[in-house]
């Protein structure tokens, strides 16, 4: 017997995972139910059943939600509530580690902010735990920015040295000072 929402029942799993899958669908979360750790909401349930997480604005085709849901195997290092970290399969160093949202979105500046919450602490775990001296830690926006999968993420790319690791080109010159303060004073009034 379980009580949920005021209602005494009993049932299935299935039945439950159906009965909080739907609900929040209904108040505008799109949930998949996926094989992480357990589920644990303000709505009264927790721990309903033992391995399953209900994650918010997951794409069905999208290679990292898949990840995220377990239906694709990785290597996993770390999860927290809203992140997740695994060993990059095409490493450019020993250590290439990927840092996502657990919230599906394309660009960074789709990323609710709260949903941000835990990204910057994972990236400065998952860092030092890699334990590279040196390392570059890169996030591409949209496919001319060399993004290749359509889900927010972050590299830690260890450096060991000049062969391995990220290769970076830097087309640098110097800025022209009035441009440079033009442009700063449109950043600062879109703020």
């Amino acid at each position: 017997v379980r009580y949920f929402f005021g209602l005494y029942f009993v049932c299935r799993r299935e039945v439950i995972e159906w009965m909080l899958k739907t609900l929040l669908e209904r108040v505008g979360v799109n949930t998949v139910v996926s094989s992480s750790p357990v589920l644990s909401t303000g709505f009264g349930v927790r721990r309903l059943f033992s391995s399953t997480t209900i994650m918010a604005n997951s794409d069905p085709d999208c290679l990292f939600c898949k990840i995220i849901e377990g239906k694709i195997p990785s290597k996993k290092v770390l999860e927290t509530e809203k992140a997740f970290a695994f060993m990059d399969i095409f490493p450019t160093s020993k250590g290439h580690t990927l840092v996502i949202p657990k919230y599906h979105c394309e660009k960074l500046h789709e990323l609710p902010p709260e949903e941000m919450a835990d990204i910057g602490p994972a990236i400065v775990r998952v860092a030092k735990a890699i334990g590279a001296t040196d390392y570059n830690v890169l996030q591409n926006n949209g496919s001319i920015a060399h993004q290749v999968v359509k889900h927010v993420h972050f590299h830690i790319i260890p450096k060991p040295n000049e062969q391995e690791g990220l290769g970076v080109t830097w087309p640098a010159k110097k800025g022209d000072e009035a441009e440079l303060a033009a442009v700063a004073d449109t950043i600062k009034g879109n703020l």
